[in-house]
């Protein structure tokens, strides 16, 4: 199965110059918890978190609407493409911690969100024949590879 079978194409975005208070109205009117950012060419250029927007706003005593988005994001997002298959995109979702990609298209704009929910809808039990999309086995072994705890250093 290819990613473009299981990714949403509505999919809105946030601009680096814009505010947080931008993203939070766009994550609440959505339903959603992540943003591409994309920068003045519309090309991906981070991706921003509503958990990236609590943080900030809990540590620093400024308004949301005076914090930049690209002082926020995260630079170099990871990403697939419509046509990688979708263990591919699982497989980058379980090395890099993340339960959604961009899905971007070659010159970097960014045409449609890969979630581990939209996968979770597509997968099935067991194998059938003419069946290429994940097994219920895939979308657990994500999972358990995103939720693992990282080992952190005291300072």
């Amino acid at each position: 199965m290819k990613v473009r079978e299981a990714m949403q194409r509505e999919v809105r975005t946030a601009r680096m110059e814009g505010s947080l208070q931008d993203v939070a109205r766009t994550m609440s009117q959505v339903g959603c918890g992540v943003l591409p950012v994309v920068d003045g060419n519309l090309r991906l250029a981070g991706v921003v978190t509503d958990r990236d927007v609590c943080l900030v706003l809990a540590d620093e005593n400024r308004k949301p609407s005076k914090i930049h988005v690209e002082t926020v994001m995260h630079r170099d997002p990871f990403f697939c493409r419509a046509d990688d298959d979708v263990r591919d995109a699982l497989a980058m979702m379980s090395r890099h911690h993340v339960r959604r990609l961009p899905v971007v298209t070659g010159e970097q704009r960014v045409e449609g969100i890969l979630s581990l929910d939209d996968l979770v809808l597509k997968a099935k039990p067991l194998q059938q024949e003419g069946f290429t999309g994940p097994l219920f086995a895939d979308i657990v072994d994500t999972l358990q590879a995103i939720c693992e705890r990282q080992t952190r250093v005291a300072a």
